[in-house]
Protein backbone atom coordinates (compact mmCIF):
# COMPACT_ATOMS: atom_id res chain seq x y z
CA UNK A 1 0.00 0.00 0.00
CA UNK A 2 1.22 3.25 -0.70
CA UNK A 3 -0.17 6.43 1.14
CA UNK A 4 0.17 9.97 0.25
CA UNK A 5 -0.14 12.33 3.44
CA UNK A 6 0.33 15.98 2.64
CA UNK A 7 -0.30 18.77 5.14
CA UNK A 8 0.17 22.88 4.32
CA UNK A 9 3.58 24.15 4.83
CA UNK A 10 2.33 27.34 6.27
CA UNK A 11 -0.20 27.31 9.32
CA UNK A 12 -3.40 29.80 8.44
CA UNK A 13 -5.75 30.99 10.97
CA UNK A 14 -8.49 28.74 8.64
CA UNK A 15 -8.40 27.04 5.75
CA UNK A 16 -11.42 27.59 3.43
CA UNK A 17 -12.96 24.91 1.31
CA UNK A 18 -12.29 26.70 -1.51
CA UNK A 19 -8.62 25.94 -0.20
CA UNK A 20 -9.15 22.82 0.33
CA UNK A 21 -10.31 21.55 -2.83
CA UNK A 22 -7.23 23.61 -4.53
CA UNK A 23 -4.83 21.61 -2.48
CA UNK A 24 -6.73 18.30 -3.28
CA UNK A 25 -6.68 19.14 -7.09
CA UNK A 26 -2.69 19.90 -7.03
CA UNK A 27 -2.18 16.31 -5.15
CA UNK A 28 -4.72 14.71 -7.74
CA UNK A 29 -2.42 16.32 -10.49
CA UNK A 30 0.52 15.57 -8.65
CA UNK A 31 -0.10 11.95 -8.38
CA UNK A 32 -1.07 11.51 -11.78
CA UNK A 33 1.73 13.25 -13.55
CA UNK A 34 3.83 9.95 -14.90
CA UNK A 35 0.76 8.23 -15.92
CA UNK A 36 -2.94 8.14 -14.52
CA UNK A 37 -3.24 5.91 -12.02
CA UNK A 38 -6.71 3.70 -11.01
CA UNK A 39 -7.72 2.20 -7.48
CA UNK A 40 -6.83 5.41 -6.14
CA UNK A 41 -8.21 7.19 -2.95
CA UNK A 42 -8.48 10.38 -2.17
CA UNK A 43 -9.38 11.69 1.51
CA UNK A 44 -9.57 14.97 3.22
CA UNK A 45 -9.51 15.16 7.01
CA UNK A 46 -9.77 18.67 9.02
CA UNK A 47 -7.95 18.95 12.30
CA UNK A 48 -9.75 21.37 14.28
CA UNK A 49 -7.25 21.33 17.17
CA UNK A 50 -4.54 24.31 16.56
CA UNK A 51 -1.95 22.30 18.98
CA UNK A 52 -3.02 18.57 17.67
CA UNK A 53 -2.38 20.05 13.60
CA UNK A 54 1.61 21.69 15.23
CA UNK A 55 2.15 18.23 16.46
CA UNK A 56 1.06 16.62 12.97
CA UNK A 57 3.22 19.21 11.20
CA UNK A 58 6.28 18.61 13.85
CA UNK A 59 5.68 14.79 13.08
CA UNK A 60 5.22 14.84 9.32
CA UNK A 61 8.56 17.46 9.66
CA UNK A 62 10.85 14.56 11.53
CA UNK A 63 13.62 12.71 9.83
CA UNK A 64 13.32 8.91 8.55
CA UNK A 65 14.83 8.06 12.08
CA UNK A 66 12.94 9.97 14.13
CA UNK A 67 9.61 9.83 15.67
CA UNK A 68 9.41 6.39 14.72
CA UNK A 69 6.93 5.30 17.38
CA UNK A 70 4.82 8.50 17.05
CA UNK A 71 4.13 8.00 13.33
CA UNK A 72 3.18 4.16 14.13
CA UNK A 73 0.59 5.45 16.48
CA UNK A 74 -0.62 8.57 13.59
CA UNK A 75 -0.84 5.48 11.39
CA UNK A 76 -3.29 3.55 13.87
CA UNK A 77 -5.13 6.48 14.23
CA UNK A 78 -5.81 6.93 10.90
CA UNK A 79 -7.63 3.52 10.88
CA UNK A 80 -11.00 5.41 12.30
CA UNK A 81 -10.91 7.50 9.31
CA UNK A 82 -9.61 5.40 5.98
CA UNK A 83 -9.72 1.64 5.22
CA UNK A 84 -6.42 0.41 6.28
CA UNK A 85 -4.79 -2.99 7.58
CA UNK A 86 -6.14 -4.15 10.58
CA UNK A 87 -2.05 -3.85 12.06
CA UNK A 88 0.84 -1.43 10.98
CA UNK A 89 3.44 -2.80 12.20
CA UNK A 90 6.65 -1.34 9.96
CA UNK A 91 6.40 1.41 7.78
CA UNK A 92 8.85 3.27 5.22
CA UNK A 93 8.76 7.11 5.64
CA UNK A 94 9.93 8.94 2.53
CA UNK A 95 9.67 12.72 2.43
CA UNK A 96 8.94 14.22 -0.98
CA UNK A 97 9.99 18.22 -1.93
CA UNK A 98 7.04 20.60 -1.55
CA UNK A 99 4.96 21.36 -3.45
CA UNK A 100 2.44 24.49 -3.98
CA UNK A 101 2.86 25.06 0.03
CA UNK A 102 2.30 21.39 0.43
CA UNK A 103 4.67 19.39 2.91
CA UNK A 104 3.70 15.77 0.82
CA UNK A 105 4.94 12.23 2.84
CA UNK A 106 4.78 8.71 1.07
CA UNK A 107 4.52 6.17 3.38
CA UNK A 108 4.64 2.12 1.82
CA UNK A 109 3.07 -0.29 3.85
CA UNK A 110 3.80 -4.01 2.89
CA UNK A 111 -0.10 -4.60 2.23
CA UNK A 112 -1.53 -5.59 -1.09
CA UNK A 113 -3.90 -2.32 -0.52
CA UNK A 114 -4.94 0.19 -3.10
CA UNK A 115 -3.00 3.58 -2.99
CA UNK A 116 -4.36 6.31 -0.59
CA UNK A 117 -3.87 10.06 -0.91
CA UNK A 118 -4.73 12.50 2.92
CA UNK A 119 -4.83 15.70 3.07
CA UNK A 120 -4.48 17.13 6.49
CA UNK A 121 -6.41 20.65 6.63
CA UNK A 122 -6.40 23.36 9.30
CA UNK A 123 -10.24 24.27 10.09
CA UNK A 124 -10.74 25.36 14.04
CA UNK A 125 -14.39 26.14 14.85
CA UNK A 126 -15.72 29.88 14.21
CA UNK A 127 -15.80 31.92 17.04
CA UNK A 128 -19.05 33.62 16.17
CA UNK A 129 -21.03 32.82 13.36
CA UNK A 130 -20.64 34.39 10.49
CA UNK A 131 -23.01 37.56 9.58
CA UNK A 132 -21.94 39.77 6.55
CA UNK A 133 -23.88 42.74 7.78
CA UNK A 134 -21.84 43.00 10.89
CA UNK A 135 -18.24 42.02 8.76
CA UNK A 136 -19.53 44.94 6.50
CA UNK A 137 -19.82 47.19 9.08
CA UNK A 138 -16.42 46.12 11.05
CA UNK A 139 -15.17 46.74 7.20
CA UNK A 140 -16.37 50.12 6.98
CA UNK A 141 -15.22 51.06 10.74
CA UNK A 142 -11.78 50.01 10.09
CA UNK A 143 -11.68 51.56 6.85
CA UNK A 144 -12.77 54.78 8.64
CA UNK A 145 -10.30 54.68 11.55
CA UNK A 146 -7.12 53.63 8.50
CA UNK A 147 -8.61 57.33 6.60
CA UNK A 148 -8.67 59.24 9.84
CA UNK A 149 -5.06 58.52 10.67
CA UNK A 150 -3.97 59.09 7.17
CA UNK A 151 -5.72 62.81 6.96
CA UNK A 152 -4.54 63.12 10.71
CA UNK A 153 -0.41 62.28 9.74
CA UNK A 154 -1.24 65.03 6.20
CA UNK A 155 -3.02 67.50 8.32
CA UNK A 156 0.20 67.25 11.07
CA UNK A 157 2.89 68.06 8.36
CA UNK A 158 0.47 70.25 6.52
CA UNK A 159 0.47 72.44 9.86
CA UNK A 160 4.08 72.19 10.82
CA UNK A 161 5.17 73.45 7.49
CA UNK A 162 2.26 76.80 7.38
CA UNK A 163 3.85 77.40 11.27
CA UNK A 164 7.54 77.47 10.12
CA UNK A 165 6.46 79.59 7.32
CA UNK A 166 4.58 81.94 9.29
CA UNK A 167 1.18 81.07 7.84
CA UNK A 168 -0.40 81.61 10.91
CA UNK A 169 -4.04 81.30 9.76
CA UNK A 170 -3.51 78.19 8.04
CA UNK A 171 -1.39 76.47 10.73
CA UNK A 172 -4.47 77.78 13.00
CA UNK A 173 -7.23 76.15 11.33
CA UNK A 174 -4.82 72.97 10.28
CA UNK A 175 -4.41 72.45 14.41
CA UNK A 176 -8.33 73.35 14.78
CA UNK A 177 -8.83 70.68 12.04
CA UNK A 178 -6.53 68.26 13.50
CA UNK A 179 -8.25 68.46 16.91
CA UNK A 180 -11.92 67.23 15.06
CA UNK A 181 -10.17 64.71 13.93
CA UNK A 182 -8.29 63.32 17.00
CA UNK A 183 -11.90 63.87 19.05
CA UNK A 184 -13.21 61.19 15.98
CA UNK A 185 -10.50 58.74 17.08
CA UNK A 186 -11.39 59.49 20.59
CA UNK A 187 -8.09 60.36 21.30
CA UNK A 188 -7.58 63.13 24.26
CA UNK A 189 -3.72 63.25 24.16
CA UNK A 190 -3.54 63.69 20.37
CA UNK A 191 -6.32 66.92 21.15
CA UNK A 192 -3.85 67.93 23.74
CA UNK A 193 -1.15 67.99 21.94
CA UNK A 194 -3.30 70.01 19.13
CA UNK A 195 -4.05 72.65 21.66
CA UNK A 196 -0.59 73.62 22.44
CA UNK A 197 0.22 73.91 18.74
CA UNK A 198 -2.10 76.79 19.25
CA UNK A 199 -0.64 77.92 22.18
CA UNK A 200 2.64 77.98 19.88
CA UNK A 201 0.64 79.57 16.95
CA UNK A 202 -0.64 82.42 19.21
CA UNK A 203 2.76 82.92 20.58
CA UNK A 204 4.26 83.97 17.27
CA UNK A 205 1.21 86.10 17.03
CA UNK A 206 1.85 87.67 19.91
CA UNK A 207 -1.11 86.92 22.26
CA UNK A 208 1.23 85.79 25.28
CA UNK A 209 -1.64 85.60 27.75
CA UNK A 210 -3.85 83.10 25.26
CA UNK A 211 -1.35 81.10 25.52
CA UNK A 212 -0.29 80.88 28.91
CA UNK A 213 -3.91 79.70 29.81
CA UNK A 214 -3.77 77.46 26.84
CA UNK A 215 -0.88 75.92 28.52
CA UNK A 216 -1.90 75.62 31.87
CA UNK A 217 -4.83 74.34 30.85
CA UNK A 218 -3.19 71.68 29.61
CA UNK A 219 -0.80 71.12 32.24
CA UNK A 220 -4.30 69.82 34.17
CA UNK A 221 -5.32 67.77 31.77
CA UNK A 222 -1.12 66.29 31.33
CA UNK A 223 -2.04 65.57 34.91
CA UNK A 224 -5.46 64.06 34.40
CA UNK A 225 -4.39 61.41 32.37
CA UNK A 226 -0.84 60.44 33.50
CA UNK A 227 1.03 61.15 30.45
CA UNK A 228 4.90 62.09 31.14
CA UNK A 229 4.97 62.59 27.28
CA UNK A 230 2.50 65.36 27.67
CA UNK A 231 3.54 66.69 30.13
CA UNK A 232 7.05 67.00 28.87
CA UNK A 233 5.74 68.81 25.95
CA UNK A 234 3.67 71.19 28.02
CA UNK A 235 6.96 71.83 29.76
CA UNK A 236 8.74 72.74 26.78
CA UNK A 237 6.10 75.03 25.85
CA UNK A 238 5.99 77.05 29.12
CA UNK A 239 9.54 77.07 28.71
CA UNK A 240 9.43 78.62 25.05
CA UNK A 241 6.71 80.88 25.84
CA UNK A 242 9.16 82.66 28.75
CA UNK A 243 11.97 82.96 26.28
CA UNK A 244 9.76 84.17 23.51
CA UNK A 245 8.34 87.13 26.15
CA UNK A 246 11.28 87.99 27.52
CA UNK A 247 12.85 88.38 23.86
CA UNK A 248 9.39 90.18 22.98
CA UNK A 249 10.15 92.75 25.93
CA UNK A 250 13.74 93.51 25.19
CA UNK A 251 12.61 94.11 21.57
CA UNK A 252 9.71 96.54 22.31
CA UNK A 253 12.62 98.35 24.51
CA UNK A 254 14.99 98.43 22.05
CA UNK A 255 12.06 100.01 19.44
CA UNK A 256 11.57 102.97 22.04
CA UNK A 257 14.67 103.45 22.67
CA UNK A 258 15.24 104.47 18.93
CA UNK A 259 12.03 106.01 18.45
CA UNK A 260 12.56 108.04 20.96
CA UNK A 261 16.20 108.82 19.85
CA UNK A 262 14.83 109.67 16.04
CA UNK A 263 12.54 112.22 17.54
CA UNK A 264 15.37 114.84 18.50
CA UNK A 265 16.82 116.75 15.43
CA UNK A 266 20.41 116.72 15.04
CA UNK A 267 21.87 118.56 11.95
CA UNK A 268 23.80 121.77 11.38
CA UNK A 269 21.36 123.82 10.36
CA UNK A 270 19.76 126.92 11.64
CA UNK A 271 15.73 127.33 11.46
CA UNK A 272 14.21 130.00 11.36
CA UNK A 273 10.95 130.73 11.69
CA UNK A 274 9.16 133.67 9.24
CA UNK A 275 6.10 135.84 10.34
CA UNK A 276 4.46 137.93 8.50
CA UNK A 277 3.18 141.41 9.80
CA UNK A 278 -0.17 142.37 8.68
CA UNK A 279 -0.24 145.97 7.33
Amino acid sequence: MTLLVAIAARVLAFEAPGEERKSMKRLKKLLNAPSPRSNVRFLSIAVREGEIYQRLRLLLASGNECLSRQRLEFLQALKNHVPMPPTVSKAEWTALDASNGLDIHRVTLSTPVDSLVVLLTFRPEPLFPLNLGSARRAVRFVHGIVALVTANAYISTLGGGHFLCMHLHQAVLMAKLQIAIAEALQDPVLQSKCRVNLAYNAMRGGKFRKAQRIIQEERVVAHELANEELQLICHAAQVYLMKTYRLHKEFLRAMSEATGKDRILFDNYYRQRVIRKSK
